[in-house]
């Protein structure tokens, strides 16, 4: 997370130790927020009218806040699979509640202008839907959302390449606007 332009171009692909202390010095420790002035919390500094909540590594539970839109984070490369899956606890994406991937995240996204996304109403559908290039798909039945790591091969990819990435616990009706690719 340099500031300078090295040589090369190309910036990082990590934070250093001394940028993950300024920022949890800015913004608090990872999955916590600070309330604002009036007491309502759920917010970060400086921004009232969002929450933003990011991914733990491995499996963890993000609840988000039913009084004001939520945004999940997802901004490390992280094992995907029921072991890794973040179980997302009130996602409502009627309240403006978005779940943001950085290409840190997905990596296989950086140089894309596009992204695709489906949603399966059975298992039969989830698998047929998992040969057909689809970059996310959203199996609402079970909550399940797969990011899908090797296209047109069977299945998501290996357990680093592809699978089931997030867990919405309410299994709201979710839509490609209620995902947000961020090339950093």
């Amino acid at each position: 997370m340099s500031y300078n332009k090295p040589e090369n171009g190309i910036h990082a692909g990590f934070y250093s130790e001394g940028d993950i202390l300024a920022l949890q010095e800015i913004w608090g420790t990872e999955g916590s927020y600070q309330s604002d002035s009036n007491g309502s919390g759920g917010s970060t500094p400086g921004n009232s009218d969002f929450e933003f909540i990011y991914a733990k590594p491995g499996k963890g539970k993000l609840k988000g806040n039913t009084e004001q839109p939520t945004n999940y984070i997802f901004d490390s490369n992280d094992a995907f699979g029921k072991k890794g899956a973040d179980k997302i606890i009130k996602f409502i994406p009627s309240s403006g509640d978005s779940l943001i991937f950085t290409t840190n995240a997905l990596p296989e996204l950086a140089n894309r202008e596009q992204f695709f996304f489906n949603t399966a109403k059975n298992k039969k559908q989830l698998n047929k839907l998992s040969k057909k290039c689809y970059d996310f798909v959203y199996y609402q039945k079970k909550g399940m959302l797969y990011f899908d790591g090797n296209c047109e091969t069977k299945g998501w990819g290996s357990t680093n390449e592809g699978g089931l990435i997030a867990i919405l616990k309410n299994k709201p009706e979710l839509t490609i606007d209620d995902l947000v690719v961020d090339i950093i």
